[in-house]
């Protein structure tokens, strides 16, 4: 091997390890757009476009940021997750339905960022907690169901954090 091949392998196997470190440290965000498909892998190039399809293709600990202003569905969420709404991602609940439900693992933390959740008058309940170590709720907006904002109503031990919220 020549001296200025083996640099060149160096530099090769650097350029290819830190591809690989910036691939895995992106599959734990996944990003959701009025403009994406939920057959898209979530990427920054190929967002989805629900909530629900975005959760589904992130992995436990992870965060989900929305691009840009529109409805992005119901949601189910079982495991731990940031959402960064950033006060444009709208959640709806259909009639008599939830617009988040939460039934997460008794060591997960949920978090929701900026987020308008609309009931329309006939949605049951804007985010319905049933298992999970902690909700937190900031920024965001939950208004018009027919229940409760917020129902929280979990089997164990679990803390419910609300800041610079409305909840009407």
């Amino acid at each position: 091997m020549t001296k200025t091949t083996r640099p060149i392998i160096l530099l090769a196997t650097g350029f290819f390890c830190a591809l690989t470190a910036t691939s895995a440290a992106g599959a734990n965000r996944t990003l959701v757009s009025a403009l994406g498909n939920d057959t898209n892998p979530c990427t920054i190039t190929e967002p989805c476009r629900t909530l629900q399809a975005a959760f589904n293709a992130t992995p436990p600990g992870g965060e989900i940021e929305v691009l840009d202003p529109t409805g992005y569905g119901q949601l189910t969420i079982t495991h731990a997750i940031s959402i960064q709404g950033h006060g444009w991602a709208s959640l709806n609940g259909s009639p008599g339905g939830n617009a988040i439900t939460i039934n997460a693992g008794p060591n997960d933390k949920i978090q929701l960022h900026g987020l308008v959740i609309e009931g329309f008058g006939t949605g049951q309940n804007g985010i319905l907690f049933t298992t999970g170590k902690s909700l937190l709720v900031e920024n965001t907006t939950i208004q018009n169901f027919v229940d409760n904002g917020i129902a929280f109503k979990p089997t164990a031990l679990s803390a419910l954090a609300v800041s610079k919220t409305t909840i009407a």
